[in-house]
Order: C-alpha cells, then sequence, then structure tokens
C-alpha cells in the first residue's frame, strides 16, 4: 500500500511540476507577446513621429520659398519704382534746363528789341 502511495505521491509531483512548467511558458510567451506589441508600437510611434517631422519640414521649406519669392517679386517692384521715379527726375531736369534756355533766350531777345525801339 505504501508503494501505491508513493507512486501516487509521484505522480502528483509529476503534475504539479507539469502544470507550473506549462504555467511559467505560458507567463514566458505572454511576456514575449507583450514586449513584441510594445516594440510595434513603438516603431510605429516612431514612424508617426518621422512622418510628421517630415511633413512639417516640408510646410516649413514650402513657407519659406513662398517667403523669398515674396521678398523678391516685392525687390522688383521697389527697383522698378526706383527706376521710375529716376527717369522722372530726369526728364523734369532736362524739362526745367530746355525752359531756362527758352527764358534765358526769351529775355535776351526782348531786351535786344528794347535796345532797338529805344534807338
Amino acid at each position: 500500500e505504501k508503494q501505491g502511495e508513493t507512486v501516487e505521491t509521484e505522480e502528483n509531483k509529476n503534475e504539479e511540476e507539469e502544470r507550473r512548467r506549462q504555467e511559467e511558458e505560458e507567463k514566458q510567451r505572454q511576456e514575449e507577446e507583450r514586449q513584441r506589441q510594445e516594440e510595434e508600437e513603438r516603431q510605429r510611434q516612431e514612424e508617426e513621429d518621422r512622418q510628421r517631422q517630415e511633413e512639417e519640414d516640408r510646410q516649413r521649406q514650402e513657407e519659406e520659398e513662398r517667403q523669398a519669392q515674396e521678398e523678391e517679386e516685392r525687390q522688383k517692384q521697389a527697383d522698378e519704382e526706383r527706376r521710375r521715379m529716376e527717369k522722372r527726375k530726369r526728364m523734369n531736369q532736362m524739362r526745367a534746363m530746355r525752359e531756362s534756355v527758352v527764358i534765358t533766350h526769351t529775355r535776351e531777345r526782348q531786351a535786344t528789341l528794347s535796345e532797338l525801339s529805344a534807338a
């Protein structure tokens, strides 16, 4: 009878050991699965961050290019306006010189006429 009990006790031990081993394997499997999911989530987050950064960089570059084009256009308009003002100034100076010549010439002629009529 003792031998039967010993065999039963040995079987119980073996069953208990097998159950523990399976529980450990299950715990290990769950831990590996948890780590795998965490790694996938980390990689997914990194990819989202990378894409967001690329989009922000693209938008910033587009904005910088747009501002550069606007500044270039403003500069062109300012240059054109400066050229028009310089041309207008030259035209006014030439007109003033012509008018001065005409006035001087007219005065000289009037003076000559006055001298002739006085004579």
